[in-house]
């Protein structure tokens, strides 16, 4: 809650980066041979007779000759009218000061890694991200800038070539003890050899009044304008309508008194719910509210420490029956768009067996996931493309909980409620709204409502409840492919 704002969201978007082998000439400056050297030092200060050049460098008449006549050929002196040699023009450049060491530039060729996001065309390094395309928005490039990579990346690495040096992307090539950089003389070669995303979170603040905050800028990029329109213009195709409407409706089914005063009508009194965060935030009230999904920072830590209570009390106690633990996901675009959903999911669902030799089970994971039916094949791959892992998933029919409201509940032990609010005049993500809770009675509320509903018929062809992903990918795909 520092400088007065809260988040209340947090989106990672997947940038495309494709990875090159670029192999470039470069110039760099480097000293010269000792002999060579002084005698152009020499005459840099002014013309010098050859003779005295000998006697101050204790060289034989033959070996001041030798040295003059490589000194003519490489067209770095050049005789005067009174027979005293003199630097040349060329040579002239090879000295910053006077009384500095000469330095000559040379050509030399390298080959170094370097990777591009297609988007702003910001070079981000030489190593791989070691992220994966789960948990994201992937956010679309051109097909051109795609299919033409290679030749955005040559003309970018060379209009970025000496930002690069300076965030020591060539260090192997730059000299510590120099006072200035190589330069490109010319890429040779542009191959790829990878792609990978690079992950950008997003978070989405709140003041303490209920004003949205603008986004922050992307500090790590130089050039961050084209990714945030793009971010932008993902967000845009991802809102939906306002479901105001259907937020109150589930709430009334609910029997909700715990969130159902910060909605009225079509109204969203977010300042007074922000209000009521804040109190709740350290307490140790049974019933909680907090802003934003479950698994933002702040909401997770919360959760999870209600809920690791419980766990170590179930660890004693001598259990017949295993209950399972419902996850029911609402139809939200944003929700699992972030990292944090991923470590949250799996700091939940890995308290299932306690540790040890004798180790015990103690709830069975169940996260239910909206699909539109048994045979939707684009939703199991939506959801196979979004997910790390499915092997704990279970298909609903959208629509079933209204598509606003996501749902935890541990029978007669825990409930969570979150009601996902999509205002498009007022945020461009959702808001979620919710409470956890440990109380009897709200528990088992929450319960009968969740049971109830996937436990029903969603018409004559389908339960509202369609079963594990592992069987729904037979029938979708008519194989005995696994989740």
């Amino acid at each position: 809650m520092e400088d007065s704002k809260i988040q209340y969201h947090e989106v990672d978007f997947l940038l495309p980066v494709h990875r090159f082998n670029i192999g470039f000439s470069y110039l760099s400056k480097r000293g010269l041979p000792f002999i060579r050297e002084f005698i152009l030092r020499l005459v840099h200060l002014g013309p010098v007779n050859q003779m005295n050049l000998a006697d101050f460098l204790g060289l034989s008449e033959r070996e001041i000759d030798e040295a003059i006549n490589d000194l003519l050929i490489k067209s770095e002196i050049e005789y005067c009218d009174d027979g005293c040699v003199t630097l040349s023009k060329g040579a002239r450049g090879y000295f910053s000061d006077y009384g500095e060491s000469p330095q000559v530039a040379t050509v030399q060729q390298t080959v170094s890694t370097f990777a591009f996001e297609l988007v702003g065309l910001n070079c981000i390094g030489s190593k791989r991200t070691d992220d994966d395309w789960k948990c994201g928005v992937s956010v679309d490039v051109n097909s051109e800038r795609v299919g033409l990579s290679d030749q955005y990346a040559n003309s970018s690495f060379q209009n970025q070539f000496y930002s690069l040096l300076e965030k020591g992307y060539m260090s192997h090539i730059v000299d510590s003890d120099k006072k200035t950089f190589p330069s490109i003389y010319k890429v040779d070669s542009v191959t790829r050899i990878g792609v990978e995303p690079k992950r950008v979170p997003q978070v989405f603040n709140i003041d303490f009044h209920g004003g949205i905050l603008e986004r922050d800028g992307l500090e790590e990029f130089d050039n961050d304008e084209e990714i945030i329109e793009s971010v932008s213009a993902s967000l845009n195709s991802m809102m939906s309508a306002d479901n105001t409407k259907a937020v109150l409706e589930v709430m009334d089914s609910l029997d909700d008194k715990v969130c159902s005063r910060y909605i009225q009508s079509d109204l969203l009194d977010i300042q007074a719910f922000i209000s009521d965060v804040i109190s709740s935030v350290g307490s140790r009230d049974n019933t909680q509210v907090f802003l934003g999904p479950s698994y933002l920072s702040a909401n997770s830590h919360r959760v999870r420490g209600a809920l690791s209570e419980i766990f170590d009390s179930m660890s004693v106690e001598h259990v017949n029956d295993i209950p399972d633990l419902l996850w029911v996901a609402p139809s939200d675009s944003c929700w699992a768009m972030s990292n944090r959903f991923k470590d949250f999911k799996c700091d939940i669902f890995e308290r299932k067996m306690t540790k040890g030799k004798k180790a015990k089970r103690l709830f069975n994971p169940k996260l239910y996931l909206p699909l539109l039916g048994n045979e939707d094949r684009s939703g199991y791959k939506r959801w196979k493309n979004i997910l790390p892992d499915l092997s704990d998933c279970h298909g609903y029919i959208d629509g079933s909980f209204g598509g606003v409201a996501e749902f935890i509940v541990l029978p007669r032990r825990f409930a969570l409620v979150s009601y996902h609010v999509v205002k498009p005049d007022y945020s461009s993500v959702s808001v979620p709204i919710g409470f956890f809770t440990t109380d009897a009675a709200l528990v088992s509320n929450v319960e009968n409502y969740v049971l109830g509903r996937l436990s029903g018929a969603h018409d004559l062809d389908n339960d509202v409840d369609l079963g594990a992903f592992s069987d729904l990918a037979g029938s979708i795909f008519n194989t005995k492919s696994h989740a």
